[in-house]
């Protein structure tokens, strides 16, 4: 299982780590999701979270600018096992309490 910890201060994300074990691709998901949510502000980290999920479900025009590094996950939407994968690093991020933006 991974997880994502962080500590925000004044609605931003000062820190952020990925931790845990798991396949290859919820491993670098979670790297991934954590890098680009360090340093942003918490409606932002929604915003991101919000764009990552529509690009994990195939949804058309997901924002690549907003997700960065993240956007290059496209590549495994068509394989539903890895997707499953990735979406672990949503999963944590909304078990610490990062949520999407209509989450």
């Amino acid at each position: 299982m991974v997880k994502l910890g962080f500590q925000v201060a004044d609605g931003v994300i000062r820190q952020a780590r990925a931790t845990g074990a798991g396949c290859a691709v919820s491993q670098a998901a979670a790297s991934l999701l954590a890098e680009r949510l360090e340093g942003a502000p918490l409606t932002e980290a929604a915003a991101v979270l919000t764009e990552f999920e529509k690009l994990l479900s195939g949804q058309p025009a997901p924002d690549a600018a907003l997700l960065g590094n993240l956007a290059a996950l496209r590549l495994i939407t068509g394989n539903p096992g890895r997707v499953r994968c990735a979406s672990t690093a949503r999963q944590a991020a909304d078990r610490a309490g990062i949520r999407a933006a209509d989450g």
